[in-house]
């Protein structure tokens, strides 16, 4: 049923069966935890690999912590059932490599129309990240897209790709998995 070790975070309020949360996850994202060095993401991570620790560190206060399960917790109460927060929370995890793969060929690319796509990449990215419950996430992307619309360097793109890449670490962990 897919690849050993990659169990949906379930603890607490989300106890239940075992889900292989690699089976939900999508190839590419698959690909990008898997093998960092030839990623699925284009591209991206050797952007990561060029942003010093202490750029990354600037980008994003260490007090935040990479998943809030609370904010899972909530959105169950608000949709129909739990159920329907963490399918929610897994779909945004199943196309975040997606995202940032299209952010980065839309901002290579300058053209208006892709420059358009960024800004709406960046946008949803954001809102998501908040929505699962990410706020490293939620951060680096706001920082992300503050910069993008002031027509500034986005120095943060980096620690947009490490956070996303922790965030799904995180996901594909150990039932036990730390949260922070």
């Amino acid at each position: 049923m897919g690849h050993s070790g990659g169990r949906l975070l379930r603890t607490g309020p989300f106890a239940g069966p075992e889900v292989d949360f690699f089976d939900g996850l999508g190839a590419n994202a698959v690909a990008w935890l898997k093998n960092k060095r030839t990623s699925a993401v284009s591209g991206v991570p050797a952007l990561a690999r060029a942003a010093s620790t202490e750029a990354l560190e600037d980008c994003v206060p260490a007090n935040l912590p990479v998943h809030r399960p609370e904010v899972i917790t909530q959105l169950g109460e608000e949709l129909a059932t739990l159920a329907d927060a963490l399918r929610y929370r897994d779909n945004f995890a199943r196309l975040l490599p997606k995202r940032i793969r299209d952010l980065e060929a839309d901002l290579r690319s300058k053209s208006s129309k892709n420059l358009e796509d960024a800004e709406g990449t960046l946008l949803s990215l954001n809102v998501g990240a908040t929505m699962v419950g990410a706020p490293r996430l939620q951060y680096v992307a706001d920082r992300c897209l503050s910069d993008f619309r002031g027509g500034r360097e986005m120095s943060c793109l980096p620690a947009l790709v490490g956070e996303a890449e922790r965030f799904l670490m995180l996901l594909s962990g150990p039932e036990d998995a730390t949260l922070d």
